[in-house]
Formats: structure tokens, sequence, C-alpha cells
């Protein structure tokens, strides 16, 4: 794999990296991705909430608290359990979780 993709500056991050893979990531990087993270997945688990890429569907928010998501760039979806982490939204700075449910009142 070439260095052009850019993957072994993931290394520069401190903490855990856990890649959500977007729909411009393709499956046949992943090897070299896994390289500089701990995992990479399509959807995560993670306290009740569902991080992806891409918003989820509205019914499958009945099994989740929320959707924390990006791919929508400034857009915002009425619905609060959507939580839009986009660059553009979260002014490129990190956010803890509990930052993210307190601007959502969730």
């Amino acid at each position: 794999m070439e260095k052009s993709h850019g993957y072994f500056q993931l290394d520069r991050l401190i903490g855990r990296k856990i890649v959500v893979l977007g729909n411009h990531d393709m499956k046949q990087h992943v090897a070299e991705m896994l390289k500089y993270v701990e995992s990479v997945a399509g959807m995560i688990d993670y306290h009740g909430f569902a991080l992806t890429h891409c918003p989820i569907h509205p019914i499958e928010l009945e099994r989740y608290r929320g959707n924390i998501h990006g791919h929508i760039h400034e857009n915002i979806y009425e619905d609060r359990r959507y939580i839009n982490v986009c660059a553009e939204i979260i002014d490129c700075k990190p956010k803890t979780i509990e930052e993210l449910i307190l601007r959502n009142n969730l």
C-alpha cells in the first residue's frame, strides 16, 4: 500500500483510534488502516449510541439512544436524536460524548 492515502498520519494522534468507515473508504484499504488504529467498523454501539458515518434510518433509532454521525456536513436533522459531528458543526474540535449529549438535550 502506498503512503499517498495518509493513513500513516494516524500514528500522530494520541488515544484510542477506532475508524468508522464512510462512503469514501475502500475495503481494500482496511488492512493498511489497521496498522495504525485499534479497529475498523461500519457502525459501533457506544454507550447506547449508534456511531456511523451516514445517519441511520429513523426506524433503527428505536434501538439506540441516538445516532452520532457525520456525512451531511452543515445540514442538521430536526430530530435531536441525530447528533451531527461533521467538522463544520463541531468547529473542527473533538467533543466528549457528554458534551454531545448535553448539546442535543438527550
